[in-house]
């Protein structure tokens, strides 16, 4: 998981300060990982060493959490995770965009 984590890393990067903000956000308040790790326990059982398997875990992580942030959204949700979600921080004016921008990073992850 510690490569998934590299490779989110290197991907919550955007000169859009509300971008990264909601991005980090999201990172920080944690989440179970399982889908990613689900990808990565299929990987060893098919016997799968492509390093690309990390790009696809993170793509994983990615397209679920720009659903949880849509998600926030469409139900106007105050919580995540016990903490306030990322559609109504203080700072944050929508979380609209960051959800389209972590989408849009799957196909950058999946284009390298």
């Amino acid at each position: 998981m510690r490569e998934v984590d590299k490779v989110i890393g290197a991907r919550l990067q955007s000169s859009v300060a509300l971008v990264g903000d909601v991005a980090r956000y999201i990172i920080v308040a944690g989440g179970k990982r399982l889908r990613p790790a689900l990808l990565l326990l299929m990987c060893g059982a098919l016997d799968c060493r492509d390093a690309r398997r990390f790009n696809l875990a993170a793509v994983v992580e990615f397209i679920h959490t720009a659903t949880l942030l849509h998600d926030d959204v469409v139900d106007a949700s105050t919580l995540r995770r016990a903490c306030g979600a990322a559609g109504r921080r203080p700072t944050s004016i929508s979380a609209t965009p960051p959800a389209c921008w972590w989408a849009t990073s799957c196909i950058r992850v999946l284009s390298r």
